[in-house]
């Protein structure tokens, strides 16, 4: 999103947001200037021991291979010194500190197993911001991976020829590599409908 200002001001409103999230901000004083440095701004219900906000929120559904961002509202390090989370149940992949106060898993190949509830175990607990807006205090994060769709297994039946009908992507065909094809197993998109042979 990109605002302009009659005159200059110190604060702006974000309009309704979640109850904890982040925004990533840069501002110039005038419309001909470049925009300064990129910062993260990061929110979270008041409280006074540490909280964690998650990308996608805690308790929602994720494919697979979902990149999964923890932000805390203290540093990294503070909550949880040189440790890191521990997913369960394991996944190939790492971590990398996306700045202080975030942390990101990067799945690697096919990513989580497919209906699990996958959790990111933390040293200690903090308060959980979960996808309502609700915190819980608890050592873990929770998502859930559904089981694989048993539409997308009749539309690669049918691209192989062992079902009698012809299938067609409503859209751009799935990518072929391990992530495309994971999160197209749980979320298989629009297709037309299927014509027989």
């Amino acid at each position: 999103m990109h605002r302009r200002f009659a005159h200059p001001r110190r604060s702006l409103r974000l309009g309704k947001q979640a109850s904890a999230g982040s925004v990533v901000i840069a501002a110039a004083v005038a419309s001909w200037e470049r925009l300064g440095r990129f910062r993260s701004v990061t929110w979270f219900p008041a409280g006074g021991g540490p909280a964690v906000a998650a990308t996608p929120a805690a308790g929602s559904e994720v494919t697979p291979s979902t990149p999964l961002r923890i932000t805390f509202s203290k540093p990294v390090a503070k909550v949880l010194g040189s440790r890191r989370p521990t997913l369960s149940p394991e996944v190939p992949g790492s971590w990398a500190e996306a700045d202080r106060h975030t942390l990101v898993f990067h799945p690697r190949g096919f990513g989580a197993p497919f209906d699990t509830a996958l959790k990111a175990e933390l040293p200690r607990s903090v308060e959980v911001v979960q996808a309502d807006g609700s915190t819980k205090s608890a050592r873990e994060v929770e998502w859930t991976v559904p089981p694989g769709s048993p539409l997308r297994l009749q539309q690669l039946l049918a691209q192989a020829g062992y079902l009698p009908v012809e299938w067609k992507p409503a859209g751009r065909r799935v990518a072929k590599t391990p992530e495309a094809q994971v999160r197209a197993a749980t979320f298989p998109g629009a297709t037309r409908t299927p014509r027989p042979r």
